[in-house]
């Protein structure tokens, strides 16, 4: 299977976007929202991606920061996205550009 052709597209990183490395909302003790813990669900909120070039990184390769959106309080944040993981995300993602 060929690697997907990977760029950036809607809502773009700035600085001052808040982190999650635990990949659930910032916000979530105050807003409550359940279904970040699920895989499966958070690529749903995904509403931008840059793309930073595939750099291995723990075993692992890095290919950008996704840009999300908590559907419950509209915070948005971003996390590492990995190249693993691109064929699910791919699956998953409504907003992702085909």
């Amino acid at each position: 299977m060929p690697k997907p052709k990977i760029r950036s597209w809607g809502e773009i990183f700035y600085d001052g976007l808040p982190y999650a490395p635990v990949h659930e909302c910032p916000n979530n003790q105050n807003c409550g929202f359940e279904e970040w813990g699920l895989n499966l669900y958070r690529y749903r909120y995904l509403v931008g991606f840059e793309f930073e070039g595939r750099t291995p990184k723990g075993g692992l390769i890095r290919i950008g920061r996704g840009i999300f959106e908590c559907p419950k309080c509209f915070t948005r944040f971003w996390f590492h996205l990995y190249e693993e993981g691109l064929r699910h995300i791919l699956k998953l993602c409504p907003n992702w550009p085909k």
